[in-house]
């Protein structure tokens, strides 16, 4: 009778260890699914972060392209600002100025007109070259900024120098004399030769342009011509004035 207690008892203890261990089974099934769920979507994350990293990547070469680029084209202008600088600097060591003596100073107001009038059919010309293609970009940076520099100082030079030039003509123009019939045939005379002087500076300045004279003979024929024309308006002014001082009103 013990021995079979005995052996009911064992059984139950045999049943209850393999009840424990089947529990134990089924508590790390879903353990080890869980781990390997976790490994999968690691695994499943890392070929997105390499995709997202490789745009990153682009987009910081593509930034650091630009960042050439642009140091490049500032180093350039920078350049051609010096270029141009240096440029302006010779050339205005080379621009006439007033003397305090009116006939020397008719002289280089006439110059200085000259000398604007090529830079001005100059920069029209480089303009059209680079519009082309004929020219690069440096190089019509740097050649543009000199001259418009250099057009400045021309017109410094000009504004200096005009009411001299005025003085002198006032000075050295004779009056008109006459009556009224006399003064208005000298002021007809006064607009043919301001007619034929106009068509003559256009001329010179259209040559200049198409580059059929040299910037030398440009500027000796211009000098001449502007000497004509601001003698020709003081000789209208006063025949004006003298005509209406005689009572005449056109």
């Amino acid at each position: 009778m013990k021995r079979i207690i005995l052996t009911g008892v064992t059984a139950m203890f045999l049943l209850a260890g393999c009840a424990g261990q089947g529990q134990s089974t089924a508590m790390t099934q879903p353990i080890a699914s869980a781990q390997s769920q976790e490994s999968q979507s690691v695994q499943a994350q890392a070929p997105e972060s390499s995709q997202a990293a490789q745009p990153q990547t682009a987009a910081g070469q593509s930034s650091q392209g630009a960042d050439i680029r642009t140091s490049g084209e500032a180093d350039a202008q920078i350049t051609a600002s010096q270029e141009a600088a240096a440029q302006t600097t010779a050339a205005q060591a080379a621009l006439p100025s007033a003397s305090g003596d009116l006939a020397q100073d008719i002289e280089t107001y006439c110059q200085v007109k000259a000398q604007k009038d090529a830079v001005e059919i100059e920069i029209d010309n480089l303009e059209a070259a680079y519009r082309v293609g004929s020219l690069d970009q440096r190089s019509f940076q740097s050649q543009r900024a000199a001259l418009q520099n250099q057009e400045r100082e021309l017109d410094w030079q000009e504004e200096m120098l005009e009411d001299m030039a005025e003085m002198y003509f006032y000075q050295n123009v004779e009056l008109p004399q006459g009556d009224i019939q006399s003064l208005l045939d000298q002021l007809a005379q006064v607009d043919s030769e301001k007619y034929d002087q106009e068509n003559q500076e256009h001329q010179l300045k259209l040559q200049y342009r198409n580059g059929e004279i040299s910037r030398e003979d440009f500027i000796s024929g211009m000098k001449e011509s502007i000497r004509q024309e601001e003698e020709l308006d003081v000789r209208e002014e006063l025949l004006e004035d003298s005509l209406e001082r005689l009572g005449w009103d056109d």
